[in-house]
């Protein structure tokens, strides 16, 4: 049967595969990898997924409409080893981005042999003054004038201005310099990060706009907060895409 993200030992002692199977096909130390999961990627052939969305109308591709392949027969599991997260939460989707300024990194972006290919932004280097980094990725296009960055991913475009601080944070970037259509109520006045700020265990969305002297630190340790295009969850501080934060903001 189908159980989700199970995590009671009797549950997963039903679905310990044998290591003899999973040695065979190549997996190394199969007695510490036993759990399989899936990983929710699937490819049918065009003909056989509209057979079996006919057969069974049912819309969850793992509880329901693959049990149904399986019985019917057909099906074949390819065995992944390399490196998987499942970013369905808040904390996990922090957790895996921060986790790429680790050394070694669980998920390696700087392997020849495995090269990501992204969109082309054309976009200078980053333009760091008198900064100091640390455990921190910063991407192209950037211009960063705070005091410090600490185990940070900074994407494209992000602007930290003067005596700022950011720390433990996923800040996305902008899609832009400066707003596309001026005085557009979808943009903020200007982007990114302003002077003498201090942002903590956050996430801040694309095409934000952080005020002078704002402190986003969770400064009462809440797990749960709802504000203005603010939130907390699992204690994790979040500004949406396009937001504005007013000056001397602190939460």
């Amino acid at each position: 049967g189908f159980v989700e993200k199970p995590k009671e030992k009797e549950v997963l002692e039903k679905f310990r595969s044998s290591t003899a199977p999973l040695k065979a096909r190549g997996i190394e130390h199969p007695e510490e990898t036993c759990f399989l999961g899936s990983m929710g990627i699937y490819l049918f052939k065009r003909q056989a997924l509209i057979d079996l969305l006919r057969e069974d109308p049912r819309e969850d591709f793992g509880k329901h409409l693959i049990p149904t392949q399986i019985q019917k027969g057909g099906v074949s599991a390819f065995l992944y080893g390399g490196y998987w997260e499942d970013i369905g939460t808040i904390e996990a989707f922090y957790e895996a981005n921060l986790a790429l300024t680790d050394e070694p990194a669980l998920f390696n972006c700087y392997d020849e042999k495995n090269v990501i290919f992204t969109g082309g932004y054309s976009l200078p280097g980053p333009k760091i003054r008198d900064c100091h980094i640390r455990r921190s990725i910063i991407c192209e296009g950037s211009q960063i004038d705070g005091d410090e960055v600490t185990h940070s991913v900074l994407g494209t475009r992000s602007v930290v201005k003067k005596g700022s601080i950011i720390r433990d944070s996923y800040v996305m970037g902008n899609d832009y310099y400066s707003p596309p259509v001026p005085g557009c109520s979808r943009f903020p006045e200007t982007f990114g990060i302003g002077e003498d700020c201090i942002i903590q265990n956050a996430i801040i969305d694309k095409n934000a706009h952080i005020g002078r002297g704002v402190q986003l630190i969770n400064k009462k340790r809440l797990t749960h907060y709802n504000g203005d295009n603010l939130y907390i969850r699992d204690g994790i501080i979040i500004v949406t895409r396009g937001a504005t934060i007013p000056d001397g903001f602190v939460l």
